[in-house]
């Protein structure tokens, strides 16, 4: 993985940039949604989620610690919907804000979670959603989600370690189609696997 080349990227950051959908999860409204549209991020806002399957198409998803996951009727509002979505979609970045210190017993949820305090400013938010974008399109990053997916979903660690090397090659030559990625894996993957993984990789490294 340390052969990877960030350059390999045909397309700008600012055009990856927007191409990273991010959700925000608020009851109340979000104080820097035309802000940080206005410096070039894809966000949307919303109060709640009545269905999880609405978050499929969100790449980076922040929801407040109170008066979101009603909805759904999760324990711990806010934080019992963040579990529930890095169940549904371990490979998406997350955060969540709050005005007080989390609780002991939520914080075992929050692993690999953005922790946000409700001071940000508008310059704070620019700051985290750049590094959160960054993180979404690195392709290390993106290959050290799906290797952690398939190692929880019993892949054998020599497909992995085949596949891996497939994708090094694949991403520092400029290459994007990534249907035959799969193909000629010793062991069977399922379908949902692939599809899921495929689609993750081809969203950031497929031009516009």
């Amino acid at each position: 993985m340390n052969d990877l080349d960030k350059k390999s990227f045909s397309q700008s950051y600012n055009e990856l940039k927007f191409k990273v959908k991010i959700l925000i999860i608020d009851d109340q409204k979000f104080s820097f949604l035309d802000e940080m549209r206005n410096v070039g991020f894809n966000i949307q806002s919303i109060t709640d989620l009545d269905d999880i399957n609405l978050a499929t198409a969100y790449d980076i998803i922040i929801s407040d610690v109170r008066g979101v996951g009603i909805k759904l009727k999760y324990d711990y509002e806010g934080v019992g919907l963040i579990k529930a979505l890095k169940k549904h979609f371990p490979y998406k970045e997350y955060g969540v804000y709050t005005g007080n210190n989390i609780d002991l017993e939520m914080t075992e949820f929050l692993e690999h979670v953005e922790i946000i305090s409700k001071s940000f400013g508008k310059d704070d938010w620019e700051e985290l959603l750049t590094k959160l974008v960054k993180k979404v399109i690195n392709p290390k990053e993106i290959w050290r989600k799906m290797r952690s997916y398939m190692f929880e979903s019993n892949v054998p660690l020599y497909d992995i370690l085949l596949l891996e090397h497939k994708y090094v090659n694949m991403v520092n030559n400029g290459q994007t189609d990534f249907t035959h990625f799969f193909d000629d894996t010793p062991n069977e993957i399922s379908r949902e696997l692939k599809d899921m993984l495929i689609s993750v990789i081809v969203k950031i490294l497929k031009p516009c």
